[in-house]
């Protein structure tokens, strides 16, 4: 299955540049809790994108065992956030330095109540440990969590087996595209209005 997947995108590239975002960056994080049937640990999915398109992603099994669904997506967007710091400093080292919070989209409301939520309960304590920096970089202004509902998480293709439609939207809302085609410049103002209505719906 994967390698015809493979033959029949072979064409398919990232489009830069089809966004007026010009070099914004902003990132989906989203998990799928307990995914693995062997260890119970939960599957981390992150896209970060600028220019339009995916510079960087990933999807792994996260590295302890969540108790909570709010755990594992708490845990992602730690991960997410790391991205997305690596991300700015490279960009600020080019002489592109984002003038505004960089945008965390998640689809779990109690992880963004958890990473708003300065109290430390004893039952958060053991992550509040390994990332207190997401609410650091909240806190600094470098990242700003914000709601995105399930329909619009465009990292939800990284974290488990969607439906053919659904993972063909995501696709086509992270700007890829046939690229030998000849007809690129005609796709571009297609996929920009796709783009532009997955981000701002909600």
């Amino acid at each position: 299955r994967v390698f015809r997947y493979l033959k029949a995108t072979a064409g398919v590239g990232l489009l830069y540049g089809n966004t007026n975002d010009e070099l914004n960056l902003h990132c989906y994080t989203d998990a799928d809790y307990a995914m693995d049937t062997e260890t119970r640990r939960s599957i981390t999915g992150y896209v970060l994108i600028c220019g339009g398109a995916p510079v960087a992603w990933r999807s792994t099994k996260q590295s302890q065992v969540a108790t909570s669904t709010t755990e594992a997506e708490y845990i992602a967007a730690s991960m997410g956030c790391r991205e997305i710091l690596w991300g700015r400093q490279l960009l600020a080292e080019l002489g592109w330095k984002q003038a505004n919070p960089t945008p965390l989209h998640m689809d779990s409301q109690g992880a963004i109540k958890l990473i708003n939520n300065a109290q430390v309960h004893a039952r958060t304590k053991h992550i509040d440990v390994l990332y207190m920096f997401v609410r650091e970089a909240q806190a600094e202004a470098k990242i700003s969590v914000t709601y995105v509902d399930t329909e619009h998480q465009l990292a939800d293709a990284l974290t488990k087996p969607l439906p053919r439609d659904r993972f063909a939207n995501i696709r086509h809302a992270l700007s890829m595209c046939a690229i030998d085609s000849g007809n690129v410049h005609d796709q571009t103002q297609i996929i920009r209005d796709d783009c532009n209505r997955t981000v701002h719906e909600k």
